[in-house]
């Protein structure tokens, strides 16, 4: 037997290598698609440069070897080479055969988006893509998104939990999952905190153009004790805006009713200011607590139950009489 063209096709294809791409499954496992170039070497045979692409109609196109063309494209590596052997053994006897991957051509497939974005649907995305890559497709969170509860379906039925807000706010790339062949990602409506001297205070649905005098109706509207002209709206990007009740609802000052946004925190201190310290953000239990002198930057967090879930540290902000001060 003459192993000269079998050396050569070995050689060659450790010269060629294999390129793989990230998500591609085992060699044998993955479905063929045009483009992709495959080695195949029939011991015996001396052909030069045995490297065949499956051509955009999903043939591989073999007639060096005398056995046409081979249907690849939505087979399986061992399934193409089986129907190379099958025609082999019409020509030779006790035909042996090489046939592997030299180069994947780009791979793409498809994943799920639904819920708050601006365009829900099923997409096409490259292999290696992430969900912030199918948010971006998707054509980015809604205002009304809660993006610190998104739910990543695997096609197995296992689910993870992504937050998103980590990932935009705080660029935790942990979060930015890699996505999967079939996977739906759900990101949920958002809420409003509303906190302070209010008669019902608690979470609220978000909803559509939702904006400050709705807010209070939710909460049940302000106590006796409420200071209406220093209420504040904490973002969830730390930005922190002053709101006039007073000059809205006695006053009738429209530019006081701004819109609430999913992540905000709305809190009305009672008069004469606040009686502790208000913690609000990235904790397990924001809200007001007692001031103790000398009580720390630290004593305020494990008051609140220290960082919120998947938190390890963050960069706040002290806000006192005006003053702010960004601390880390």
């Amino acid at each position: 037997m003459n192993l000269k063209p079998l050396l050569v096709g070995l050689m060659l294809a450790l010269c060629l290598g294999v390129q793989e791409q990230p998500g591609v499954e085992t060699e044998d496992a993955t479905i063929l698609q045009p483009g992709d170039k495959l080695l195949v070497q029939v011991w015996g045979e001396d052909i030069p440069n045995p490297v065949f692409s499956i051509s955009p109609g999903g043939m591989l196109v073999l007639t060096p070897y005398y056995i046409g063309s081979v249907p690849a494209a939505g087979r399986t590596l061992a399934q193409v080479r089986e129907e190379i052997l099958r025609r082999l053994k019409a020509l030779y006897k006790d035909p042996q055969v090489t046939v592997s991957i030299v180069e994947y051509s780009p791979r793409r497939t498809q994943v799920y988006v639904f819920g708050e974005v601006e365009k829900p649907g099923a997409y096409s995305v490259s292999w290696g893509a992430t969900v912030l890559d199918a948010i971006g497709q998707a054509g980015g969170l809604k205002a009304s998104a809660d993006p610190s509860r998104a739910t990543l379906v695997r096609p197995g039925g296992s689910i993870l939990t992504v937050d998103l807000s980590r990932l935009i706010f705080h660029g935790d790339q942990s979060q930015n999952v890699e996505l999967k062949p079939g996977d739906t990602l759900v990101v949920p409506r958002g809420t409003v905190l509303v906190l302070g001297a209010v008669k019902q205070p608690g979470q609220f649905p978000i909803a559509p153009d939702l904006r400050v005098v709705n807010l209070l109706q939710l909460a049940g509207g302000l106590q006796e004790q409420a200071d209406p002209r220093n209420a504040r709206i904490l973002r969830r990007d730390g930005l922190i805006l002053h709101v006039d009740l007073w000059a809205l609802l006695n006053e009738g000052q429209a530019q006081q009713n701004l819109p609430v946004e999913a992540g905000d925190i709305f809190f009305v201190p009672e008069a004469g200011g606040l009686s502790g310290v208000l913690i609000l953000g990235d904790v397990k239990a924001p809200g007001l607590y007692p001031h103790r002198p000398g009580m720390t930057i630290l004593q305020a967090l494990t008051l609140a139950g220290g960082y919120a879930e998947g938190v390890t540290s963050a960069a706040g902000r002290v806000v006192r009489k005006g003053e702010t001060k960004e601390v880390d």
